[in-house]
């Protein structure tokens, strides 16, 4: 995977316009920052002081719609400002220049201000509770807090509300393990079932608890019916065609499967990534072989937010927590309809 990912940088290196996303004609700070965790030297300077540059005055960095037949409207996004934050702060661990965390720190106070009870706002035009947004927030606010000053109340704020994001996934997770795409929804995709499964690993890394490594047990397992034994989806199974075969669920996949040690999906899923791979970068995905430098940033991220945990913690207490849990919240929803139903007649 290195090696590919090598291909993939001297690539981006040559290219002279650092933002553009040719395929839906609209520039992405998402390109930039997804490729600046692999950079080196100048090259990655001038992506993170391009980062910097973009940076609203309030801490957030825009987002742009993800097809070309979209409106163009721009604004605040979540997804981009985590991304942002993540390479920032991997950027002052390389290079030391404080003017990185700092910006950092500006972007993840803003994030915190549109939290609320571990739902983040996702963008300014579409405020959904989308959980993997949610969680990818939670993600920058830790990472922050791991670099900022040890005296810093921020660091038990930006905790808390990793906490938060982490249980309200948990409480929307279905009892067969799947996740939805929204918190309490009934959609489930699976790219994003495999985007929020992987990001829980991250987290769990630094949230040890039973409840949570069982529910990504059952995530995993629910992510194993889906996967083909050459490591591609079983795309005729997908109830949801929202990004349908796009080539980021097998760096996710890939993600996963590498935090938790199993060799033998870690060498199919390369496989199908190496597959997917033009002469430039990855391409859209299983059903559009165009070249996708949008798509090759998520790609790269989500292979860099790997970690090494392989050991689940988890044990009957985390068993009956999880199911407690489920039959609660089954309840609680009968309860809420049954009053909706007096409330009516």
């Amino acid at each position: 995977m290195d090696k590919l990912i090598q291909e993939i940088i001297k690539n981006y290196v040559l290219d002279e316009n650092l933002t553009y996303d040719f395929m839906r004609n609209c520039d992405r700070i998402e390109i930039p920052a997804g490729f600046s965790f692999y950079l080196e030297g100048d090259k990655l300077i001038e992506c993170l002081d391009l980062i910097i540059k973009k940076q609203s005055n309030s801490g957030f960095w825009e987002e742009n719609s993800y097809s070309v037949d979209e409106e163009k409207t721009g604004g605040y996004g979540a997804i981009p400002t985590s991304f942002c934050i993540l390479t920032l702060l991997n950027g002052f661990k390389i290079l030391g220049e404080k003017k990185y965390l700092l910006a950092a720190i500006k972007g993840s106070d803003y994030l915190y201000s549109v939290e609320n009870s571990g739902y983040f706002m996702k963008a300014k035009t579409n405020k959904s509770d989308v959980i993997n947004t949610n969680l990818m927030c939670a993600v920058a606010l830790l990472e922050t807090s791991k670099l900022i000053s040890v005296d810093s109340r921020k660091i038990n704020i930006f905790r808390g509300a990793c906490v938060r994001s982490i249980r309200r996934s948990l409480n929307s997770q279905f009892i067969n393990g799947a996740f939805p795409y929204t918190s309490f929804g009934l959609t489930v995709p699976f790219l994003y079932h495999s985007m929020t499964l992987a990001l829980l690993i991250r987290l769990s890394n630094e949230f040890d608890d039973s409840y949570l490594n069982y529910s990504i047990l059952k995530g995993n397992t629910y992510l194993n019916k889906y996967i083909s034994t050459n490591g591609k989806i079983l795309w005729d199974l997908e109830k949801f065609k929202d990004k349908e075969g796009a080539c980021w669920i097998y760096s996710w996949n890939y993600n996963i499967f590498k935090s938790l040690g199993y060799k033998k999906n870690i060498k199919i899923t390369s496989q199908h990534l190496k597959n997917l791979k033009t002469s430039n970068y990855f391409m859209e995905g299983d059903f559009n072989k165009n070249s996708d430098i949008f798509y090759t940033s998520w790609v790269l991220i989500s292979i860099y937010l790997s970690v090494d945990k392989k050991i689940l913690n988890t044990n009957v207490y985390g068993f009956l927590r999880y199911y407690l849990f489920k039959f609660y919240g089954f309840f609680k929803l009968l309860k809420l309809i049954l009053k909706i139903i007096h409330r009516k007649y």
